[in-house]
Order: C-alpha cells, then sequence, then structure tokens
C-alpha cells in the first residue's frame, strides 16, 4: 500500500475517531513529518513546539489501541509510585504530557494530575480528552525546563 502525501494537515477541531486509522491521517502523519524532516527552521525552540503541534491530532496512531495503552500505563505507573512513595501519595505531576496518555489514566485512577507540555495544540487536545471523559486535570503549556519551578511539588 502506498501511502502519498497530503499538503496540509487537518484542524483539531473535534476528537479523532480511535478505529483503524484511514489512509488520510497516515498521509497526513507522513507529510508532517515530511515537512518538519526538510525544514531548515533557525529557531530549533519554535521548530520543537511546531512539531508537536502538529503531531498532536495523530499522537493516538502511534498505539494499536490508546485507550488500553492508557489504562495500562496509568496501572504500571501506580505501581511504581505505590512501590516507591507509598500509599500516601495522591499528587502526580507530568511536565511532559503530550496529549495527556499517562494524566489522564493516572486521574482516572484518583490521582490529583497537574500536567504541562510545550506543544499548545497538545494541551488544547489534552484538555478536550478529559473533558470526553469526565476527568479532572490541571493542564497548561510549559517547557519543562521552567516547570514549576516557582512552587516546589509533592515528593
Amino acid at each position: 500500500m502506498k501511502i502519498s502525501s497530503s499538503p496540509s494537515l487537518p484542524a483539531l477541531g473535534g476528537l479523532p475517531s480511535y478505529d483503524t486509522p484511514s489512509n488520510s491521517a497516515f498521509a497526513s502523519l507522513r507529510a508532517c513529518l515530511e515537512s518538519l524532516l526538510s525544514s531548515e527552521a533557525t529557531n530549533h525552540e519554535e521548530a520543537r513546539i511546531e512539531f508537536y503541534d502538529q503531531l498532536s491530532p495523530f499522537y493516538h496512531l502511534l498505539y494499536k489501541d490508546w485507550e488500553a495503552g492508557m489504562v495500562w500505563q496509568a496501572e504500571h505507573l501506580r505501581d511504581i509510585i505505590r512501590a516507591q512513595w507509598g500509599e500516601q501519595v495522591q499528587s502526580v505531576l507530568d511536565v511532559s504530557c503530550g496529549i495527556g496518555t499517562q494524566s489522564l489514566g493516572l486521574a482516572r485512577l484518583g490521582f490529583q494530575v497537574t500536567a504541562s507540555d510545550l506543544s499548545p495544540h497538545a494541551i488544547a487536545r489534552a484538555k478536550k480528552e478529559a473533558q470526553v471523559r469526565n476527568l479532572t486535570v490541571s493542564f497548561s503549556v510549559c517547557d519543562m525546563r521552567e516547570a514549576y519551578r516557582t512552587r516546589p511539588f509533592e515528593q
């Protein structure tokens, strides 16, 4: 099967379907990656943000089943948190949350999650995903190198 490039990426709009991805979704993802790889951007920070902004509508395609992956990752992270820090830990900080894969899963398990990402589009998608699932997560746009520097977080 040959996948051709698409000249433009779809807008974030509504939530994407989690069924088997269409050829057009893969074509759009391929076009996004090709565009960024061929970019002669001089500002690497802007290029990095642009990459993740363009990836956010397609990120779930990295998983065969994003919903199942969310559950699996959250359960394993919960087990690590409990083993390392005990049952008393209820707050989690995710400083590179993307579209919320781990943040949403941990919130579903009852954790209080504060999450940030460099990409405004990824955060917008994460907020929509949380809303659809009726989950509360405090999302914000922030560079992980600067995240919460002024406020210590539970350890």
